[in-house]
C-alpha cells in the first residue's frame, strides 16, 4: 500500500518540482536585468546580513559562483573583502600553501580599504605563523579592528609600515616579545586609537602605551615578568587619556618606584577600574594617585602571603572611593586582606554600592555581621550598613591558617565544623534580614533601602556544611525559590575575562569571513 501511494504521488512531485525550476528561472532573469549599481546595493546588504556566516554558499563567495556579470560585480566592491576571519593554519604544508594564496587574493580584491580581522591558530608551525603575520603586517597601514590569538611560540606582528593611520581596535594575544620593541613604537603614534587589550609577559615599552587622548578601553595583561613602573611618570601620561572609560591591568609581581610628590591622576571619565597586583602595597601605592570622579566599577585583585594585611590599602581605597562616592555602584574584592576596621571605613564611603563581592578575605567574617540589618519596632534601622545592596557574594578564606578560632580550646574537627557553623549562620542572618524587609522600613538620614536580589554561593562549601551538620538544606532551597542563586567558583579562570569585556565595550568589531572554508 505505502508503494503505490508513493508511486501514485510521483507525477504530483514532479510537476511541482517543475514549477519551482519554473519560478527560480523567471527569478534570475528578473534579477539580471537589474542595473549593476542596483546589485551592488544588494550584494553589500547580503554581506551584512551573512557576515557571522563562513559558508561557501554565502555572501560574498556566492555572488563569485553565479555567473560572469555577478562575479565581476562582486570583484569590484572592495568593501566585500575587508572583513576576515582567519583560520588556524592547517597540518598540510599544501593546504598552508593554498591558505597563503588565497589570503594574498583576498587582500588584493580589497582594494585600500581598511581592513577588519581576526586570527587565531594554534599552530606548532612557527614558520607557517611567522609568514601569515608577514602576509597580514604587508597591510598594517590599513588595519582597523584587529585581534591576534597566537601560539605560545609566535611573536609580535611585524609590520610594514611605522603608523597605523586608522586603526582603531587592536586585541593581541601571544607569549611571545620577539618584535614587541618596534610593535609599541608603531602603536604610540595611532591617533585614532579607541580600544587597546594585549595578553602578553612584560615589555618595558608596555608603559608608555597609555599615551592617547582618543583611547577609550585599554587592557593590559602580563603573562610573566616582573613590570617596574615609574608611577610619576605614569601618572603625567594618563592625563592626557581624558575619554578612557575602561582600565585593566594584570600586572602580578608589580614593583612600583614611586617617587616623592607623584601628581593625583584624574580620569575624568572612567568607569570601569580593573587591578589585579599581588602585593597589596604596590597595589595601594598605585590606586593612592588616581582620581576617579564617575567610577562605577571597581574590581581588585591580589595574592598577598598567608596572613598578611596591608594597612595602606584600606586608608588609599577610602581616598580613592571619597571622590566618586555617588557614581560607585560595584566593588569585588578578591584577597584584599585589610583590618577589619578598614573594610568597614572603605564600604561606608561606598555607600550607594549595588552590588558587593568580598572573596579569599579573612575580614570576611567581620563584615557580615555588620551588613545584616535591624530594625527598631517603628521599622528604622538601627544596625546595618549599605542599605542599597540588590546582589552580594561573601566567601570566606579557604586555608585554615586563615580562620578566626570561636573556641581556642576546641580541637581541629570541632573547630572545622564550628567554622562551617558560623560563618553559614553569619551569611544567613543577612540574607533573611535583607530579604524580610518591614514595610515601613527606613533609614534615618531618609535612604531607601533594597532588597537583596542576587546572593553568591560556593555550593561545594555549602554541601560540606551540609555533612557537618552546620546548615539546613531547607535554608537553601528557601533561597532559591525567592532569590537568584549565582554558583561561584572557587579558584575562577580569568585568563579571557579582559577580551571578554571589550567586547562588550566596542561591540562593532565583526568576524566575518573564513578564507579558508571559502577561497579554498
Amino acid at each position: 500500500m505505502k508503494l503505490a501511494y508513493s508511486a501514485a504521488d510521483l507525477p504530483i512531485l514532479k510537476n511541482g518540482h517543475h514549477t519551482i525550476r519554473s519560478c527560480e528561472s523567471r527569478t534570475i532573469i528578473c534579477f539580471s536585468s537589474l542595473s549593476p549599481e542596483i546589485i551592488f546595493d544588494i550584494f553589500l546588504l547580503c554581506a551584512c546580513r551573512d557576515r557571522h556566516s563562513f559558508e561557501i554558499r554565502k555572501a560574498p563567495l556566492i555572488f563569485t559562483r553565479v555567473c560572469r556579470s555577478w562575479r565581476a560585480i562582486a570583484y569590484s566592491i572592495p568593501s566585500l573583502w575587508s572583513n576576515m576571519r582567519l583560520p588556524s593554519l592547517p597540518s598540510k604544508a599544501s593546504k598552508a600553501i593554498s591558505l597563503f594564496c588565497a589570503l594574498d587574493n583576498w587582500l588584493s580584491l580589497s582594494k585600500n580599504r581598511p581592513l577588519n580581522f581576526y586570527l587565531q591558530s594554534s599552530s606548532s608551525n612557527s614558520s607557517r605563523i611567522d609568514r601569515y603575520l608577514t602576509i597580514l603586517g604587508a597591510h598594517s597601514h590599513r588595519w582597523r579592528d584587529i585581534h591576534f590569538d597566537l601560539p605560545s611560540h609566535s611573536s609580535f606582528p611585524r609590520v610594514s609600515s611605522a603608523k597605523f593611520p586608522f586603526l582603531e581596535r587592536l586585541v593581541l594575544n601571544t607569549s611571545g616579545t620577539a618584535g614587541a620593541e618596534a610593535f609599541i613604537v608603531a602603536l604610540r603614534s595611532v591617533e585614532r586609537l579607541q580600544t587597546l587589550a594585549i595578553h602578553s609577559p612584560w615589555h618595558d615599552g608596555f608603559e608608555k602605551l597609555l599615551f592617547s587622548r582618543s583611547i577609550e578601553a585599554f587592557a593590559l595583561r602580563c603573562r610573566a615578568g616582573y613590570p617596574t613602573l615609574n608611577l610619576s611618570r605614569l601618572a603625567v601620561d594618563m592625563t592626557h587619556c581624558h575619554n578612557l572609560v575602561s582600565l585593566q591591568l594584570c600586572l602580578g609581581h608589580l614593583h612600583i618606584q614611586e617617587l616623592e610628590n607623584t601628581p593625583r591622576c584624574v580620569l575624568p571619565k572612567l568607569e570601569t577600574l580593573s587591578l589585579n597586583i599581588h602585593d597589596l602595597d604596590m597595589l595601594a601605592i598605585f590606586i593612592r594617585v588616581l582620581k576617579l570622579p564617575r567610577l562605577e566599577s571597581l574590581e581588585l585583585f591580589a595574592a598577598p602571603e598567608m596572613g598578611l594585611e596591608s594597612e595602606l590599602i584600606g586608608p588609599n581605597l577610602i581616598v580613592l572611593l571619597s571622590s566618586c562616592t555617588e557614581s560607585i555602584s560595584v566593588l569585588s574584592f578578591h584577597a584584599i586582606e585589610m583590618p577589619p576596621g578598614d573594610l568597614r571605613n572603605v564600604l561606608a564611603v561606598a555607600k550607594n554600592i549595588q552590588s558587593l563581592t568580598l572573596t579569599s578575605m579573612a575580614s570576611t567574617y567581620d563584615i557580615l555581621n555588620h551588613l545584616a540589618f535591624r530594625f527598631s519596632p517603628t521599622g528604622q534601622l538601627i544596625w546595618g550598613q549599605n542599605t542599597n545592596l540588590s546582589d552580594l557574594t561573601v566567601i570566606p578564606d579557604w586555608e585554615p591558617d586563615s580562620r578566626p578560632s570561636w573556641d581556642e580550646d576546641e580541637d581541629d574537627e570541632n573547630s572545622n565544623v564550628e567554622f562551617y557553623r558560623q560563618y553559614c549562620k553569619q551569611l544567613v542572618d543577612v540574607v533573611e534580614s535583607r530579604r524580610t524587609i518591614p514595610g515601613d522600613a527606613h533609614c534615618s538620614d531618609g535612604e531607601d533601602i533594597a532588597e537583596l536580589r542576587t546572593i553568591g554561593i560556593d555550593l561545594d562549601f555549602w554541601r560540606t556544611a551540609e555533612q557537618l551538620g552546620a546548615i539546613e538544606h531547607s535554608r537553601l532551597e528557601g533561597w532559591q525559590d525567592t532569590m537568584n542563586l549565582m554558583p561561584y567558583e572557587k579558584y575562577p579562570d580569568r585568563t579571557h575575562d579582559i577580551f571578554n569585556h571589550l567586547s562588550k565595550i566596542n561591540p562593532r568589531f565583526d568576524l566575518e569571513f573564513d578564507i579558508l572554508s571559502s577561497l579554498l
